[in-house]
């Protein structure tokens, strides 16, 4: 996939694109195999973040606050 196709994912689809170095493997390894992770040329990787992911993080954080949604440390 390349950037230009995730940006028109993020304008369809909504969520949140960030950079592959904020991700657990888990997460890269599911963008992968879900088609919402991109490579540019110089080897930086980015992932799509979907809506649902951004409420789930929102509830987390409310859930446990003061800990950034974070379970463990």
């Amino acid at each position: 996939m390349t950037m230009n196709q995730l940006i028109n994912q993020l304008v369809t689809d909504g969520g949140a694109i960030v950079s592959s170095g904020d991700c657990s493997q888990i997460e890269i390894a599911n963008a992968q195999s879900t088609g919402r992770f991109a490579v540019r040329d110089d080897g930086m990787g980015f992932v799509r973040r979907t809506k649902e992911w951004l409420a789930l993080q929102l509830a987390r954080e409310k859930a446990h606050p003061n800990t950034n949604g974070k379970f463990f440390t």
